[in-house]
């Protein structure tokens, strides 16, 4: 009597499904995923990956249903080695609480689906590595150079257009106002949006890997091209027809026409790849052996020959191996790897990870600092001003700033608190974006994190003091050295019910004279006790601490 039923037959093509361990793995990654795609969301130039996340099933249920497609080689043992790289990754991104390991995690275990299916989609595998974001601020620090490409070709430009201006670092100064570079290539269009453009182009047309690497290069090429036809659009605006494209509706129009216009020229850069990186067809009834097996042909066609363009003769070897069946070791394998993956779902969502952030009491009492928040006598400096400025989330000097200026015989002291940040911030490089000569850093006497630079332009001396501060208002000192991230213990041993991703605030204080000297030995230390009681009175502005065992 055989057992064989139909449902003991589905219940089999489930558990062998290469969809399956894709499926179990994104839920398992899914608290920690949730929380870099809000991460991603708060950096505008990343605001891109929506479309790829739509794009890609979309592009994959074509594909599958198209005979073409079905040129890849299905590999079970690799996809195996990638199912359990993808959990090890996954569980040490729970360790460390890494929402960005986690996505890489996420990736791996995709690659076991790839692996597994006929259809060759390698290149949408590869469009979704789009989704990772820099690490340690790189994305934002090659904005930064990017910017340094700009400045001086749109001033250039302006020159010619006799266009009155004067450029200082990356700043356009005009006779009644001044242009922050960073400010002008501010909004969704970013540099990162052009070459996820490129690759989006190069997936949707079935370009080879190699095809789309070079027109995603010649987008960072048309990225700059882009900023400076912004820069120069809003400064001729500005300065000669007095129409401000700076912010509103008019900086989203034209954010999305040089878009277009983009758009259009990466097609033409495809076109133009295609003609000349096109392969080498050879004519297989006339074609003798030796030809095919040239190194330098099959290397080339390699690189640039999409397999569903190859003629069939190309790929009668590669189509006539036979697929390696699956059977109960490969299904014993795949449920010990989904009860690892829906383990750390369940420690995840026990520890309360996930995309909605908790009330943060420090950013409360941030938000309701006001002038009243220090007095107006400081170490015999007197308080002439208070300022609450907002800027735009991707504002490299911060989305929100309180600011407090003090006085002193015609010197300027400005203290101010700048926020939120995802990570370790660099004050000094704004300053010398601006056009400061911006010296060496020193570290406070104090032996805290906070660094002070000497600062001077061709008006002003000075001296700049900046240090980070966590979320309890305490010095933000990142450890690379931890197996096991600190907030751990917060979650085992307090009483938290949810994580929620760090943000960190900047603490400054800038101090001006107008004279080119630089600040003697007793202002520096008397200046350097004000940033540090600054800074102590920051974190005393938080409200309440959370309580309970300690570890």
């Amino acid at each position: 009597m055989s057992l064989a039923t139909p449902e003991a037959g589905t219940v089999r093509r489930w558990l062998t499904s290469p969809a399956l361990p894709v499926l179990v793995a994104t839920l398992g990654c899914l608290p920690l995923l949730s929380v870099h795609f809000e991460q991603l969301w708060s950096r505008p130039h990343y605001r891109y990956f929506p479309v790829i996340l739509i794009l890609v099933p979309i592009l994959l249920l074509v594909r599958r249903t198209d005979p073409d497609q079905h040129t890849s080689t299905q590999r079970p043992f690799w996809a195996g080695v990638a199912l359990l790289a993808a959990l090890a990754l996954a569980a040490y991104s729970v360790l460390k609480i890494s929402p960005l390991l986690c996505c890489a995690a996420w990736l791996l275990s995709i690659i076991a689906y790839v692996m597994r299916t006929p259809t060759n989609i390698w290149a949408l595998w590869a469009l979704m590595c789009m989704l990772l974001r820099l690490p340690q601020g790189l994305d934002v620090w090659l904005i930064q150079r990017l910017h340094k490409i700009t400045t001086p070709v749109s001033s250039g430009i302006l020159d010619q257009l006799q266009v009155d201006h004067i450029r200082e670092g990356n700043v356009l100064w005009f006779p009644d106002r001044k242009l922050f570079i960073e400010e002008v290539c501010s909004g969704f269009l970013s540099p990162f949006t052009i070459i996820a453009t490129a690759a989006i182009l190069g997936a949707v047309l079935r370009r080879s890997l190699f095809h789309t690497l070079i027109l995603m290069l010649a987008g960072c090429f048309w990225a700059a091209a882009a900023n400076i036809m912004r820069v120069v659009t809003i400064s001729y605006c500005v300065e000669r027809l007095g129409i401000d494209l700076t912010s509103g509706r008019p900086h989203d129009f034209l954010n999305l026409s040089v878009f277009c216009v983009t758009l259009a020229v990466l097609v033409s850069t495809d076109s133009w790849l295609r003609f000349f990186l096109g392969p080498i067809e050879i004519d297989e009834s006339s074609a003798s052996e030796p030809v095919h097996e040239n190194p330098a042909i099959r290397l080339w066609n390699w690189m640039f020959w999409p397999l569903h363009e190859r003629p069939m003769g190309l790929l009668r070897e590669r189509l006539s191996r036979q697929a390696p069946k699956v059977g109960v070791i490969w299904i014993a394998f795949v449920l010990l790897i989904s009860a690892g993956f829906l383990s750390l779902g369940a420690l995840q969502i026990w520890g309360g990870i996930g995309p909605f952030a908790s009330t943060d009491q420090f950013r409360q009492s941030v938000d309701a600092l006001s002038k009243e928040s220090f007095p107006p006598e400081l170490s015999g400096w007197t308080m002439t001003d208070f300022r609450r400025e907002t800027r735009y989330p991707s504002s490299e000097f911060g989305e929100h700033s309180r600011q407090w200026t003090y006085e002193r015989a015609g010197k300027v002291v400005t203290l101010s608190i700048d926020y939120p940040f995802h990570d370790w911030h660099k004050l000094d490089v704004n300053y010398l974006e601006m056009g400061w000569r911006v010296e060496a850093s020193l570290p406070l006497p104090d032996g805290s994190s906070a660094l002070q630079h000497s600062l001077a332009n061709s008006e002003d001396a000075g001296l700049l003091i900046y240090d980070i501060l966590d979320q309890k208002g305490q010095p933000y000192e990142p450890s690379l050295d931890q197996r096991v991230d600190t907030r751990w213990k917060r979650i085992f041993y307090e009483n938290a019910t949810r994580w929620s991703p760090p943000k960190y605030y900047q603490v400054q204080l800038l101090y001006l004279a107008p004279t080119l000297s630089r600040p003697s030995e007793d202002t520096i230390s008397e200046l350097q006790k004000i940033f540090m009681e600054f800074r102590s009175g920051i974190g005393q502005q938080t409200s309440s601490t959370p309580t309970g065992k300690q570890p």
